[in-house]
């Protein structure tokens, strides 16, 4: 069913790059300040992927997912900080409501929007963003617009790792199963699945909320790896540069995805990028993916210098 990524040497090379990464994070050649970016670089990972679910396999374009971020982040702080549990537990209750407060946010604005033809979902995801900023900036019990300060610090690299790899293989058997590849068809020709039986409006549901869920499980884990959270961590431009990293890494395509969101996550501490030039490298990508490339940047990029190389050598000679 998963012979592409889930036989033993995919969950191999997983399993080798935690090693890989733990020895060196152990013996202290990976220092606390780098540790930290590839922590960062695996939530983005988790962000990216459930992302290029809804946007890549079933066609849906969401643009609040940073809004789904912070949603399972404040809950997932309010649940640590209040609840009387043994405080790892409090985490993994934390994580678990959080990711189902995304969900049911998910599914109430994007259920009246899917029923409509045409791109409405596009305009409810970016109206989501904005009112998910203001209600937290507007309530006082989430911090307002200091935000959350003092946050207590659960997110070591092991867990965030493992949650990771663990969303990696569930969403590679969704997309590798009968109900996976049903799903695939619906951006296809929705009337046609429709016609093959296919319930594409709770297919599609249920894929968005999915997503959701782990958007909202990785704003869990941002929150208590930073250990403090602001309404303006999550803002719309965070859910653009989200999806740019879905399109540069192919929509659809797991394993750029992947790729991409390490990339674009350790790539502006390696070069010390600001936020302002990182947009800029972003829509760059983002054309030349749109304009020249069939697939993405990650799968295109060696028959996209073959075919400028004979182009130049056309001109030239």
């Amino acid at each position: 069913m998963t012979k592409r990524f889930l036989s033993y040497k995919g969950l191999l090379l997983l399993f080798g790059i935690y090693l890989v990464l733990l020895v060196g994070i152990k013996s202290e050649m990976i220092n606390f300040y780098w540790e930290g970016i590839f922590k960062l670089a695996l939530i983005n990972i988790i962000l990216v992927v459930s992302l290029n679910l809804a946007t890549g396999l079933l066609g849906q374009l969401n643009l609040a997912h940073s809004a789904f971020m912070a949603i399972g982040a404040y809950t997932c702080v309010f649940i640590t900080r209040n609840l009387f549990f043994p405080g790892f537990i409090n985490f993994l209750f934390g994580l678990f409501l959080g990711g189902m407060a995304a969900t049911i946010f998910a599914y109430l604005i994007s259920a009246p929007a899917m029923k409509i033809p045409g791109n409405y979902l596009i305009i409810a995801t970016i109206a989501a963003n904005e009112i998910i900023k203001d209600l937290i900036i507007n309530l006082n019990i989430l911090g307002g617009s200091s935000g959350i300060h003092g946050i207590n610090y659960y997110s070591n690299f092991s867990f965030v790792y493992l949650i990771m790899a663990l969303i990696i293989i569930f969403i590679y058997v969704i997309k590798d199963s009968k109900y996976g590849r049903a799903i695939m068809c619906i951006p296809q020709n929705e009337m046609l699945a429709k016609s093959c039986g296919i319930d594409t409006f709770h297919s599609k549901l249920f894929v968005f909320s999915i997503a959701a869920f782990f958007a909202g499980v990785a704003g869990g884990l941002y929150a208590h790896e930073m250990t403090v959270i602001e309404p303006n961590m999550f803002d719309f431009s965070y859910s653009l540069e989200l999806l740019a990293m879905v399109i540069i890494g192919g929509l659809g395509n797991i394993i750029g995805s992947i790729v991409s969101a390490f990339i674009f996550s350790v790539m502006p501490y390696v070069f010390n990028i600001g936020s302002e030039l990182k947009v800029v490298i972003h829509v760059i990508m983002m054309i030349i993916v749109i304009i020249f490339m069939k697939k993405s940047l990650i799968l295109d990029y060696k028959r996209f210098l073959v075919d400028a190389w004979n182009d130049m050598k056309k001109k030239v000679w």
